[in-house]
């Protein structure tokens, strides 16, 4: 029985053809980091984004590169109607510095409820799933913190992490 060397993957030809040892192409997974939350922070109205204690992760890209691939996953929920609440994914380090991925206001996402609804204010509307991904290029091979945040618009309160469900952050570096 032959053995590949370190970075090759065994592949087949095709039924009847014997399998064979080549190099892996490159977009392999090499690292994944993951945490996630139980508990509801909330945030009053607001213009700038809060990080959620407890999501923020570090990777250290193998190399300069490699690609960072970040998911975030949460509930939201709005007490009273014309708010909003964003929720987005900030990174500090990189080539390009710091700041928030994606150039939106808003974030990634966001779950607003329109002006002319009514809502109770005694409870939060509706647990919404939010989710965003974010292929990000860092370009170094140090110490990169990828963050989940979250913001308010609006003149009440919003929340993330609501109802029973988790919150969480995945960061995976894949090869360039």
């Amino acid at each position: 029985v032959a053995t590949g060397d370190d970075g090759q993957i065994l592949t087949s030809a095709g039924a009847g053809q014997p399998c064979a040892f080549e190099a892996a192409a490159a977009g392999g997974l090499l690292q994944m980091v993951h945490t996630e939350i139980a508990t509801q922070p909330t945030r009053s109205a607001g213009t700038t984004y809060a990080d959620i204690t407890g999501l923020n992760l570090t990777i250290t890209p193998a190399s300069s590169s490699n690609k960072v691939f970040v998911m975030i996953s949460t509930t939201t929920a709005i007490w009273v109607h014309d708010t909003g609440c964003g929720i987005g994914i900030d990174r500090s380090g990189g080539a390009s510095g710091d700041g928030q991925l994606g150039g939106q206001d808003w974030g990634l996402t966001r779950n607003h409820y329109p002006w002319n609804q009514t809502y109770p204010t005694s409870y939060p509307n509706d647990d919404n799933p939010a989710h965003a991904i974010y292929v990000d290029s860092p370009g170094v091979a140090t110490a990169v913190v990828y963050k989940f945040q979250f913001r308010a618009k609006g003149v009440h309160t919003v929340g993330v992490q609501t109802g029973s469900t988790t919150s969480s952050l995945t960061v995976m570096e894949i090869e360039g």
